[in-house]
């Protein structure tokens, strides 16, 4: 047992912890009240509020019949998001795997958890060792090759998370497979929103001990200071995860077995009190303030995987340091091959909409244009509070001509490099209107943080390219409405230009637009042309660019001299 002496220390260390940690998020506040306000990025602004939106509008379980209603729906919106059985890859684990000297019987079983460290380091195998000489088996995985690349092209489409996610479950089963484990009794040690999602989902685990478990608000304000091309802590990148959970759900599914928690935000530190107190189950959880790499915050998590799990023949008393004879073996786990993903469903936009992001707020637009041959300056609203830039060229040599039709470009290199273009002259020659159109993520609205861009898109269960997609269905339908011709057509020039045309080719009615004119453009999603925050995120083992361009009813033109398009004016 812990001696009195030693709870004197102990609450010593959790007061200067609460201090601390505290001042760390008032600094942290004010640094994003600062970005927020100095942002030049409407883009960015709109994902970031968006994502405080969806968040605060989770509800979570009140109490114990709230919690257990509500469990299999969030874990299988959660299997859902994460795709696991989409992976292909199946490369084996490297793991270290200690055993107790002596075991009369099947001894329980603990998980390292740590994505972000090397089970090798001093103060892993230090804890390896000492838990293996209390009596417990212990794996300690390496994970970080799967935490640390985004590379959406190698993984097949899927995020991080999803890998580490099927690696757990891959160890569970390792672990279930040994004579030498209790099955029963396995536990998971580990820490952040990996370690905590991973004992949600797998009834499995019997005991946990978490470490800094966290308050999504805080890393959103987080996410809000990344500077470019720095991504968010892919722990907690689960696609959609803001449109359906958060932390304190993860603490819902996880109730009430036995957890240990040290450095929890406060908020899910309450949230986890309330509603393990609801279950009659308040002794199965225990919230503490400490420095993990203290001996203080060992010993209670020693103690607590002692008590959740029981012990065999060498767990008695207070445990002591492990000598250093203890060692491990590295071993290399399988991960069983997945079949693959089966498309079940045709490419419709309704299809489309349900993986990529429901439609946001559609909002009005008025403008007023001048008979002049200069350009002219419109701005746009494609949803509230989203303002879009175009500039508008009129025919005729005063510029007072009637429209034929209304041509909308869409440039890569923004609407200022549209005016010499040769396809946008040739409208003009035709009596076409000219709107050259700086969607979100382009020309002036380009965004400079890929990374925080990326990551939003993902905890917003959505796709930037069909955001960017939609801005320019919704001003093709407003120039449509606008003209007594009611003819339009788009012209999209450049790699993110073309994929944006792909989705509005894919979604568009017959005639509108007319016809799509694409130049200069990305042919796939596999070849590392499209940015990564372009990518579909667990969608490409269902289509693409080529799958979007055959949905298309408006007629398709890849431009390679201007003859091609002469017909169709």
């Amino acid at each position: 047992m812990i001696s009195p002496s030693h709870h004197l220390i102990g609450h010593w260390h959790e007061a200067r912890c609460i201090v601390v940690i505290a001042m760390v998020r008032i600094i942290l506040v004010m640094a994003i009240v600062g970005r927020l306000a100095s942002a030049d990025s409407i883009v960015e602004r709109d994902l970031l509020a968006r994502m405080y939106q969806s968040l605060d509008a989770l509800r979570h379980a009140e109490n114990r019949d709230e919690a257990e209603r509500k469990k299999d729906a969030i874990r299988l919106r959660l299997e859902k998001a994460l795709a696991i059985d989409d992976v292909t890859d199946n490369r084996a684990i490297r793991a270290l795997l200690f055993v107790p000297p002596v075991a009369e019987r099947a001894a329980p079983a603990i998980i390292l958890d740590r994505p972000h460290e090397d089970p090798a380091s001093q103060p892993n195998l230090v804890l390896a060792r000492e838990l293996a000489q209390a009596g417990f088996v212990v794996l300690a995985p390496d994970l970080r090759s799967h935490h640390d690349t985004v590379d959406l092209l190698a993984t097949g489409g899927v995020l991080p998370e999803t890998l580490l996610q099927r690696d757990i479950r891959a160890m569970l089963d390792f672990l279930s497979r040994q004579d030498y484990v209790d099955r029963g009794r396995i536990a998971v040690v580990g820490s952040g929103f990996s370690a905590a999602l991973a004992v949600a989902l797998n009834a499995r685990v019997a005991v946990a001990v978490l470490d800094e478990l966290p308050n999504l608000r805080e890393e959103l304000g987080r996410m809000a200071l990344l500077a470019s091309p720095a991504l968010p802590d892919p722990c907690y990148l689960v696609y959609g995860l803001l449109r359906f959970a958060s932390t304190e759900d993860l603490g819902a599914l996880i109730a009430p077995r036995p957890l240990l928690i040290t450095n929890p935000a406060q908020t899910v530190a309450d949230y986890l009190s309330a509603l393990y107190q609801s279950y009659g189950k308040l002794e199965a959880l225990r919230q503490i303030t400490c420095d993990r790499t203290s001996s203080y915050c060992s010993q209670v998590g020693r103690e607590w995987m002692v008590q959740g799990l029981g012990n065999n023949h060498r767990n008695h008393g207070e445990l002591q340091p492990a000598p250093l004879q203890v060692e491990s073996r590295s071993i290399d786990i399988p991960v069983p091959r997945s079949q693959g993903p089966i498309m079940h469903e045709p490419l419709t936009p309704e299809h489309l909409r349900s993986l990529l992001g429901e439609p946001l707020p559609d909002a009005p637009n008025v403008w007023l244009l001048k008979s002049t041959p200069q350009p002219q300056e419109v701005a746009l609203t494609t949803q509230p509070g989203l303002v879009v830039p175009s500039t508008v060229l009129r025919p005729g040599p005063e510029g007072g001509a009637p429209a034929n039709g209304q041509l909308l470009a869409l440039f890569d290199a923004g609407r200022q490099s549209m005016l010499n273009d040769e396809i946008v002259q040739a409208a003009l020659r035709r009596g076409w209107f000219v709107w050259a159109v700086d969607v979100r993520g382009v020309g002036s609205l380009k965004v400079e943080r890929d990374g925080f861009v990326f990551g939003a898109s993902a905890l917003l269960g959505e796709n930037f390219a069909w955001r960017q997609s939609s801005d320019v269905s919704r001003t093709l339908e407003t120039l449509e409405r606008g003209s007594h011709t009611h003819r339009t057509a788009l012209y999209a020039r450049g790699r993110n230009a073309t994929v944006i045309a792909a989705y509005v080719a894919a979604t568009a009615e017959r005639d509108r637009p007319e016809w799509i004119v694409l130049r200069d453009g990305a042919a796939t999603f596999f070849n590392g042309s499209p940015q990564q925050y372009l990518l579909p995120i667990n969608c490409f083992h269902l289509f693409d660019i080529k799958d979007l361009l055959q949905q298309s009813r408006p007629k398709l033109i890849n431009f390679t001299q201007l003859d091609e398009i002469e017909s169709y004016w």
